[in-house]
């Protein structure tokens, strides 16, 4: 158990799930909570708290306290997804999305990553923490992989072929 000024919170690691009062778990959701220190309790939870997956907390907690990497990770290396983290914890912006898109797609660097998502450094960040919190990451060894360009010859005759191939099959080539 570990309490805030906002409530408290249970944790069952057999279940791996986390219950949290109405009050707690609506702040863990919107902003960074002050969490006491955990202490063993044989109190019941009540039946009106919230109950979560762990991962959820470790992604709630993760995503807003830190302005830089955690320490035990390479600033210089490559970040890779797993997998696109849970709908119901990711955040529903433009950056998060695009962010889980292009990790899950290749290993790319913080630099690369900031450039093509237009994110600050810091929102990247906690981004990256929440993910490794989650353990959703995976690091690799920096490898230079140039990004796609937005006009590249190779894009324009996929795209070109596909309206050829659609103009031709409607009738309205010229």
């Amino acid at each position: 158990m570990s309490s805030s000024s906002h409530g408290l919170l249970y944790f069952k690691p057999a279940s791996q799930r986390f219950y949290a009062s109405k009050a707690l778990f609506r702040q863990l959701a919107a902003s960074s909570v002050a969490l006491g220190p955990l202490k063993p309790t044989n109190e019941t939870v009540s039946e009106d708290m919230v109950a979560c997956p762990l991962f959820s907390l470790c992604w709630m907690v993760s995503r807003y306290d830190a302005t830089h990497l955690a320490p035990w990770m390479n600033p210089v290396g490559a970040f890779h997804l797993k997998r696109w983290p849970s709908f119901g914890t990711l955040e529903k912006s433009r950056t998060h999305l695009s962010l889980c898109a292009l990790m899950t797609k290749r290993p790319l660097t913080r630099e690369q990553l900031q450039q093509v998502s237009h994110c600050s450094e810091e929102e990247l960040d906690r981004f990256i923490n929440a993910c490794e919190m989650s353990d959703l990451m995976v690091f690799e060894e920096a490898v230079q992989v140039s990004l796609p360009e937005a006009d590249s010859e190779e894009d324009k005759g996929r795209f070109g072929g596909l309206i050829k191939g659609l103009r031709s099959r409607l009738g309205l080539s010229a």
